[in-house]
Formats: C-alpha cells, sequence, structure tokens
C-alpha cells in the first residue's frame, strides 16, 4: 500500500506550481517597482540638469529664490519676469503622480545668475508604489525620492 503512495505522481505538478507561483509572483512585483523607480529617478536627473541649464544660459530664473516649494504655489514668473525655473521643473515632472518639491537657487535674490555664481536645482517627490506589496512582503506605502543638479553659470 505504502509504495503504490509513494510512486503515484498524481497532483505533483499542482503542487509545485502552488509552490513556486508565491516567488515568481514577487520575483514580477520586485522587478516592476525597480523599473519605475529608474524611471523616476531617471526622469527626475534629467529635468534637474535641465533646468539648471535654462538658469545658467538666462532663460529661467528662481522664483523663491532657495526654498523648497509645491508646484501648486508658484506663479510661473520669476522676479525679474523671466520663467520660473520652479515651475518649468513641476510641467517637466508632470508625467509622475506625487507631490512634488522643488527648490532652484542661483545665489542671486530677485535676478539673473551672474558669471561665477553655483547653480542649485532639486527635485523631493513623495510618490505611491506601483505594487500592491514590497519586497519583503509588507503592504506597500509612499516612497520619498530626491535629486540635486549643480552648475557653475560661466
Amino acid at each position: 500500500m505504502m509504495r503504490r503512495f509513494f510512486k503515484d505522481q498524481v497532483g505533483a505538478v499542482l503542487v509545485e506550481t502552488l509552490l513556486a507561483m508565491p516567488i515568481l509572483v514577487l520575483v514580477t512585483f520586485a522587478i516592476v517597482q525597480l523599473g519605475y523607480v529608474f524611471f523616476v529617478s531617471s526622469t527626475m536627473i534629467h529635468v534637474s540638469q535641465h533646468v539648471s541649464r535654462e538658469i545658467a544660459v538666462g532663460s529661467a530664473d528662481d522664483e523663491t529664490n532657495g526654498t523648497y516649494t509645491a508646484c501648486g504655489s508658484l506663479t510661473g514668473v520669476s522676479a525679474d519676469g523671466l520663467q520660473s525655473a520652479e515651475q518649468l521643473a513641476c510641467n517637466l515632472m508632470d508625467v509622475i503622480p506625487g507631490d512634488f518639491l522643488v527648490f532652484a537657487s542661483d545665489t542671486v535674490a530677485g535676478g539673473a545668475a551672474l558669471p561665477g555664481d553655483n547653480i542649485l536645482v532639486s527635485i523631493q517627490i513623495q510618490t505611491n508604489s506601483i505594487v500592491p506589496i514590497d519586497i519583503i512582503g509588507m503592504a506597500a506605502g509612499s516612497e520619498t525620492y530626491s535629486v540635486s543638479a549643480r552648475h557653475v553659470k560661466e
């Protein structure tokens, strides 16, 4: 009787599938989340470099004079009438859902950057995870990402 029980292979594939499925689903979620993190990171790097370049060439200026500001509270125009660097960053980051804080500073309050000035653009975003669970199996929450770019005006 016992020999027949151990030689019987009926249902073995089902058991093996049930053991492997949670691992495969977790690996798939991890790959999707990692891809999202890389997308957010590369977009933020590109935007911060682009905005700091715009300040350096004089086509944009910092609106808030070096304070972190939420995108919803920006006017879009800097003190000297140029396009707001922070608003430009918010417009470019619009492809990512989340709450942004934008910081731009050219070390000159109320005016365009001068040659030799350090230009700093920093972006912070708080966004929700796109995968329902994180890597250790806990319920996923919000994540904060931050990136900065620095230029020196020539």
